[in-house]
């Protein structure tokens, strides 16, 4: 912890005490499993700073498990505010579904994937994002669920390949 500290204090002073109290935290992760207790916390000018279990860098959500559902469930709801944004394009009923598909993969795609070459994946998180991506291309054609239209179907009209096929791509790069 006094190695922390000292970092700490060296930081500050490099950036001319422009290290602000109330955004700073600290995320505290236990590699080697063991119990151990935390004496203290890191502290800017006196004032300690708050501890948290997971916290937002660059878009991406950092924990100190590798459990990534967190992590999935904030790339949904970034594609989907990227979808929304996109709505006009993407639910107009006369644009052709070429461009609508374009769109998806150059827009839409990667926000949902964004970060994914890390992600330890399992094929309960590879549904949920397989799901997501499948409402979102319904919605753009213009098909329910009750239309008792194939899903290789629809990603066959919009030329998107399968998303367990994009992540295995995106993890071998």
């Amino acid at each position: 912890m006094a190695e922390v500290q000292s970092d700490l204090t060296i930081w500050q002073k490099s950036l001319e005490r422009r290290v602000n109290r109330e955004k700073t935290v600290y995320m505290h992760c236990n590699f080697s499993n063991a119990n151990v207790n935390v004496i203290g916390c890191p502290s800017i000018e006196g004032s300690p700073l708050k501890r948290v279990e997971e916290f937002k860098y660059l878009g991406s959500i950092v924990a100190p498990k590798a459990c990534i559902e967190r992590e999935i469930q904030n790339r949904t709801q970034t594609s989907w505010l990227k979808w929304r944004l996109l709505s006009g394009i993407l639910y107009d009923s006369r644009m052709p579904i070429k461009i609508k598909g374009n769109v998806y993969k150059r827009a839409v795609r990667p926000a949902l994937l964004y970060g994914s070459e890390c992600w330890p994946m399992r094929k309960t998180d590879e549904q949920k994002i397989h799901v997501t991506e499948m409402k979102m291309l319904r919605w753009s054609g213009g098909v329910s669920r009750t239309d008792k239209i194939r899903d290789d179907y629809i990603r066959g009209s919009f030329k998107v390949t399968m998303v367990h096929e994009k992540l295995r791509e995106n993890r071998l790069r």
